[in-house]
């Protein structure tokens, strides 16, 4: 990631207007079941991010899924 959108991200969490979707967990637990990224416990990971940032989970509806593709 460039700098330029970490420091993006930075202010959004600041802001409190971070949001994730759930399905990106998913995602990231099934790239290390898959081995194809490096992580120890992607639910400690999880974990802590959810409590060390202001970052918050937005559950997208079906249709929010489908118009995202």
């Amino acid at each position: 990631m460039s700098s330029e959108f970490i420091s993006f991200l930075d202010e959004q969490n600041e802001k409190n207007t971070l949001f994730i979707s759930p399905i990106s967990f998913w995602e990231i637990a099934l790239l290390v079941k898959k081995k194809r990224i490096e992580m120890d416990d992607p639910a400690v990971w999880q974990s802590n991010l959810m409590v060390h940032s202001q970052i918050k989970t937005m559950i997208p509806s079906a249709g929010e899924m489908i118009e995202s593709v």
